[in-house]
């Protein structure tokens, strides 16, 4: 099932060509995560990654095509935390390669693709206090100045947030990407929409809302992404 193929593809497209950092995964320099949300002050702030009106963008595609998503990294594009002096655009993408897509039913599909969504109300990164909407596609993180003289990193970020990705048996591999320069920002938005869209359309085959696809305002989706009519023929047999 090729759900996501084309959003992974098309990220890899926008991002081509721009000059990046690539990090290997490693568990035990992954950044120090606590058990709930730590406040960081502004006053206490170094800087806000899409923050004071910059653009920002999140968003989790999965895929069990061979080779899409070969090993577990971090890509960074744009300057480190460490070389970041004010409030910048932000991306913060993730591409997991899983075991048995096509073997899982709809409805099972659905509440794993949600649950790898849900990873990001679950992890606190010690002085990265991260706030999502998931009605927007936005995600912000405000950094403390002690991470900052601790030394954080997006590659230990990184390797928290594959960390915790990997305890989910299904998954194989991850590829974190982080953006900080705003070149591509809004196409990346564009992209996360997309994504959205097919989740959003896989639920509404799922609940049964409308089965009429003439009138359906998700059938752009569900004839485009491959994968997604099949779903919705079985759905409709049952």
């Amino acid at each position: 099932m090729k759900l996501f193929d084309e959003i992974i593809r098309q990220t890899k497209e926008v991002l081509a060509g721009q000059t990046f950092r690539s990090f290997s995964y490693e568990a035990e320099l992954a950044w120090p995560c606590g058990k709930s949300l730590e406040m960081v002050l502004l006053r206490d702030a170094a800087f806000e990654l899409g923050g004071d009106g910059k653009d920002s963008v999140n968003y989790t595609c999965i895929t069990d095509t061979r080779g899409l998503i070969p090993k577990n990294e971090i890509l960074l594009y744009g300057p480190d935390l460490s070389e970041i002096r004010g409030d910048v655009s932000f991306a913060r993408i993730t591409h997991l390669s899983v075991k048995d897509m096509d073997e899982m039913e709809s409805d099972e599909l659905y509440r794993f693709i949600r649950e790898m969504e849900y990873v990001k109300y679950h992890m606190f990164p010690e002085g990265y206090m991260v706030r999502v909407s998931a009605k927007s596609s936005r995600e912000q993180a405000r950094v403390s100045r002690q991470a900052i003289r601790r030394g954080i990193s997006f590659a230990q970020i990184g390797n928290a947030y594959i960390e915790n990705y990997l305890k989910n048996p299904k998954v194989k591999a991850v590829q974190m990407i982080f953006v900080t320069d705003r070149e591509s920002l809004r196409k990346l938005q564009k992209l996360a929409g997309q994504a959205n869209e097919i989740t959003l359309a896989l639920d509404h085959i799922l609940q049964g809302l409308e089965m009429n696809c003439a009138a359906c305002d998700l059938k752009a989706i569900c004839t485009e992404v491959e994968g997604m009519r099949k779903m919705h023929r079985e759905q409709m047999r049952r």
